[in-house]
């Protein structure tokens, strides 16, 4: 089983096969990707870190920015002990709802996210 984090990574990474160019992602479209995928918690740090904004804005980013990003986001985010994704696709749709502060745009991000992490790996 996987972490939240490491879920959300390979996830990520299997949505993003389709762009790779000799078996690697262009890091400019991984950060970007990675940057708009995130919700919540994460997308608040990542939009008030200027770690993560310099990373993810650069306009000639290299794979070394790439796991700079992975790093920061790891060390923000680490796995707690014993955390492991129990929950259902099923039930966390059914739980979907759109928060009363939250605009259209971020619900329908975390829509998405969700919808992704149900994609199969074949």
């Amino acid at each position: 089983m996987y972490s939240i984090f490491q879920q959300w990574l390979a996830k990520l990474d299997y949505e993003l096969e389709t762009y790779e160019v000799d078996g690697v992602v262009p890091p400019k479209k991984y950060l970007r990707f990675a940057n708009l995928l995130l919700t919540d918690e994460a997308a608040e740090w990542a939009e008030s870190n200027p770690d993560v904004i310099s990373t993810v804005t650069n306009p000639t980013p290299d794979q070394a920015a790439v796991d700079r990003f992975k790093a920061l986001l790891q060390d923000r985010f680490p796995a707690k002990s014993g955390e492991l994704i129990t929950s259902t696709f099923e039930s966390e749709l059914e739980e979907l709802r759109q928060r009363e502060d939250e605009t259209l745009a971020a619900y329908y991000k975390r829509v998405v996210t969700l919808c992704w992490k149900q994609s199969p790996p074949w």
